[in-house]
């Protein structure tokens, strides 16, 4: 393979990667951050999380395989929902530093 179609394919493999990046912040919305971090919060018990946040079940089922979807990540299993909580802070307190200043 030539250098010039290995750059190219790097650059679009990159390229890839970050429209995947932009579209999860897009996605990953401040009702989507709360949800993943009350989850965690509550041991991943979605009755608990849904009667906290004054939801249905059913919506934070909805937004959990949404979630999934997005980020590739499963709120059900435990080291994704840690990925997930990190992920969700981090967005917060981007959001927040880009409202203050």
């Amino acid at each position: 393979m030539s250098i010039i179609a290995r750059q190219l394919k790097d650059a679009t493999r990159e390229n890839e990667r970050l429209k995947k990046e932009k579209m999860m912040k897009n996605e990953l919305s401040e009702e989507r951050c709360e949800i993943i971090i009350s989850l965690a919060d509550n041991n991943m018990n979605i009755n608990k999380t849904a009667r906290l946040l004054y939801m249905h079940r059913n919506t934070v089922e909805y937004h959990i395989n949404r979630i999934k979807e997005i980020t590739g990540k499963n709120p059900r299993n435990f080291y994704d929902l840690h990925r997930l909580v990190l992920m969700a802070k981090t967005e917060r307190a981007e959001r927040w530093i880009e409202a203050n200043s």
